[in-house]
């Protein structure tokens, strides 16, 4: 994984780095309330075994494109990926249960 994440027993808790392209690690369970808020480089992402994203987790980041998101994820905080003015497409498995309000 690139430099910029703050990892405490496979939570992201905040991201501060500036790629483009986010490969999350395998060892990633949950993205944290708010771990890439307002993060204008990001502009793809793929999540491959989180279970749960957090409150604002994607929130403001206005160059996000697409999401991909693979495993057994269950739960999308609120507004997870508001005011991504930029965002296409979101491509989530078949496992989630909840998806919170203006995700």
């Amino acid at each position: 994984m690139n430099t910029g994440y703050n990892v405490i027993d496979g939570k992201l808790i905040s991201y501060s780095g500036n790629e483009e392209r986010i490969l999350l690690d395998n060892n990633i369970i949950e993205v944290s309330d708010n771990a890439f808020r307002y993060n204008k480089s990001i502009k793809f992402v793929i999540i491959p075994f989180a279970i749960k994203i957090g409150n604002e987790a994607f929130k403001g980041c206005t160059s996000l494109e697409e999401v991909i998101i693979m495993g057994n994820l269950k739960e999308i905080g609120n507004e997870a990926f508001s005011m991504c003015i930029s965002l296409k497409e979101v491509h989530l498995p078949d496992s989630v249960t909840t998806i919170g309000s203006n995700a």
